[in-house]
Order: structure tokens, then C-alpha cells, then sequence
């Protein structure tokens, strides 16, 4: 075991860093041995979800000040696991949320996080948005079974007072 992880954690929200970091594994195993350098193939382990929000183009009351000030939890994750020496994943059972820090890359109502590589059932709440006092839950699409790692998902989300487009 090289690394044992708990995504969202109090240590990780305090350095408000984990939304940014992604663990790389490479390997040497099965290299004949030899007195050069020795390759190494790194590989991303884990999962990046990324939401952008923005203001519908029929968005009733809502405003673009309130999508600004929209906050994210992200449900029902594997939170937890263990990461072995050949770069296999373990993850724990046990769901959690947890709040994605808001990217800090000029685009304010972009959230990113990393995630533990994880099977997922279509329709389980997945993103849930606090707009305007309103709570909107976008749900795990259906086709999309496991997040893997070194993959990205981009999810765009346009707001408006009564629902997402």
C-alpha cells in the first residue's frame, strides 16, 4: 500500500490543495534490469468531475449574481480507499458528500474535484446545487456505470429559477 486517502477530507479542504491534485503512478515492474535509466509510463489514478454553471438563456428570476453565488455538494461518492504499489485502486463501500472547491482560474462558477475511480448507478443523486435558496439535484446520466481513473468528466449546467438545462 503506498497511499491511503479520504477525498474531502478535513486535511484536504484545510489545505486547499485536493480539488487541484491528482495522484500519478508509474511502475517498474517487469523491467529487465539494466544500468541505464530505467522507463517509467505515469498514469493519472484518479477521477477529475468538473461542473460549470452558468445562467440560462431563459432563466426566469434567476441572475447571473446568484449563479455566482451558487454553491455544489457532490453525492454519494466512495470517499475513501487504498491505492497498492501496482496502482490498483481499492475503494471502501461507505458513500459520502463533500464540497468541491470552486476553481480559482478565472472562470468563478467552475467547481472541480477528484474522485476515487468508482462504479456509479445512473439516476443516484449526484450533483446537488444550492442556487437562490432553491436545492437542484442532477443525477448520475444513464450510460455512465464507473468512473476511471486518468478520465475527466465535464458536466454543464445551465441554471434557471426552476430547473437545469
Amino acid at each position: 500500500e503506498i497511499a491511503q486517502c479520504l477525498v474531502g477530507s478535513e486535511m484536504c479542504i484545510r489545505d486547499r490543495q485536493y480539488a487541484a491534485t491528482d495522484l500519478l503512478h508509474a511502475s517498474s515492474l517487469h523491467r529487465v534490469e539494466s544500468d541505464g535509466a530505467v522507463p517509467l509510463d505515469f498514469r493519472h489514478v484518479m477521477y477529475r468531475l468538473t461542473v460549470s454553471l452558468s445562467l440560462s438563456a431563459t432563466p426566469g428570476t434567476l441572475t447571473q449574481e446568484d449563479v455566482n453565488n451558487a454553491t455544489i455538494v457532490i453525492k454519494n461518492m466512495r470517499s475513501t480507499g487504498t491505492i497498492g504499489y501496482d496502482g490498483k485502486v481499492t475503494t471502501h463501500r461507505t458513500l459520502s458528500d463533500f464540497t468541491p472547491l470552486k476553481s480559482t482560474d478565472g472562470d468563478g462558477n467552475r467547481f472541480r474535484a477528484i474522485l476515487f475511480p468508482q462504479p456509479v448507478v445512473s439516476d443516484t443523486p449526484w450533483i446537488e446545487i444550492t442556487v437562490s435558496g432553491q436545492i437542484i439535484t442532477y443525477a448520475i446520466p444513464d450510460g455512465l456505470t464507473e468512473l476511471r481513473g486518468g478520465e475527466e468528466q465535464v458536466v454543464n449546467l445551465a441554471l434557471t429559477n426552476s430547473r437545469t438545462n
